[in-house]
């Protein structure tokens, strides 16, 4: 990999170039002094942008002279090899990665998991688990009822006994419900 110039060169010498297009416009008539700055500063800016740009990927490759000084590479210079996340996994350090708007910092207070994102049923982007079989052991003979919706498997013993208690009455949940609404059992 080619070493690159020192930032401040890189800097100075797009600025040289800039000024010059700009000093020889105005000279040669074919631009005035509002134009030629104007021009100077778009191609400043786009110098630096790609500047940027090229140093910032290369830092995350790890390569020398870089913003980051080569954070990625070992001490002999060599590259470390690129470790892919496309199933999801754990970051146990400190790691940069890429964003649309620099560069960001993962794992720098301890473990962190990268999960891979989905689009699930309802549209949401998001995280899903492998679907699972689940078993439930009914010792002690309550009806159990299940159901499946977007949300995932629900099953609802609680809810049936509850329903239960309310029907059959003198217990302390119908109980509680007939002295807080006022409410007698048909009957009695």
């Amino acid at each position: 990999m080619k070493e690159l110039r020192p930032l401040g060169e890189q800097i100075f010498g797009s600025f040289t170039s800039s000024f010059d297009q700009m000093v020889s416009g105005i000279a040669r008539g074919t631009q005035d002094i509002k134009d030629s700055f104007g021009n100077m500063a778009r191609a400043l800016i786009a110098d630096l942008l790609r500047l940027a740009a090229y140093r910032g990927i290369l830092a995350l490759l790890g390569g020398p002279g870089t913003a980051f000084g080569g954070a990625f590479a070992r001490q002999t210079g060599q590259l470390q090899p690129v470790q892919a996340y496309a199933r999801g996994g754990v970051v146990s350090g400190p790691a940069m990665f890429p964003m649309s708007r620099g560069v960001g910092l993962m794992g720098e207070a301890g473990p962190e998991a990268i999960m891979p994102l989905s689009r699930m049923s309802n549209g949401n982007l998001g995280v899903q688990a492998a679907p699972m079989n689940v078993t439930v052991n009914n010792m002690a003979g309550a009806q159990v009822d299940v159901r499946q919706d977007d949300t995932g498997l629900i099953i609802d013993v609680v809810k049936a006994a509850i329903a239960g208690d309310i029907a059959r009455g003198g217990n302390p949940i119908a109980s509680s419900i007939q002295s807080s609404f006022g409410l007698q059992r048909a009957g009695a």
